[in-house]
């Protein structure tokens, strides 16, 4: 493997991370930085909606908003790179706890002063593009593999 390919490797595995940064920290403005303009997306296995990042950019801060704080963990992805070096498919493993503020009753209170938190297990099955300002999401599909706590809360 020559440098040109172990550098765009390191660049993609970056780009995964920028966008778990992009979603705990609730700055999805950054995402433009992650996604290409027209990129499809895809959250509706995991309970989600599908379309391009100014409409998933409204949702993420609608969906989001009751979770105290989200935390996705990303472990090392797999990247299958073209032949001509311009796009990379990549499946990535995630497990992402998401914590709300509850009553005593456990049920879901923003000004509740105990916490719930639920667990989820999924893929990142993204189609990542070399572009002229770096490597950037162009497709990304999140397959489920588990959803643990109650998503009642």
């Amino acid at each position: 493997m020559d440098l040109e390919k172990i550098a765009d490797r390191i660049a993609i595995e970056d780009l995964l991370v920028r966008y778990t940064h992009a979603i705990d920290t609730k700055n999805f403005e950054s995402l433009d930085n992650v996604f290409t303009e027209d990129a499809d997306l895809d959250y509706t296995e995991v309970g989600g909606i599908k379309g391009k990042i100014s409409e998933m950019k409204e949702w993420f801060g609608k969906s989001l908003s009751i979770f105290k704080v989200t935390q996705h963990l990303i472990g090392k992805s797999l990247i299958e790179m073209s032949d001509d070096g311009n796009t990379a498919e990549c499946r990535t493993i995630v497990h992402n706890s998401l914590t709300v503020s509850v009553n005593d009753e456990g049920k879901y209170d923003k000004e509740g002063e105990k916490t719930a938190t639920i667990f989820c297990g999924c893929w990142y099955l993204d189609t990542c593009v070399k572009t002229d300002d770096g490597w950037r999401i162009a497709k990304k599909y999140e397959e489920l593999g588990y959803f643990e706590g109650d998503l009642a809360v």
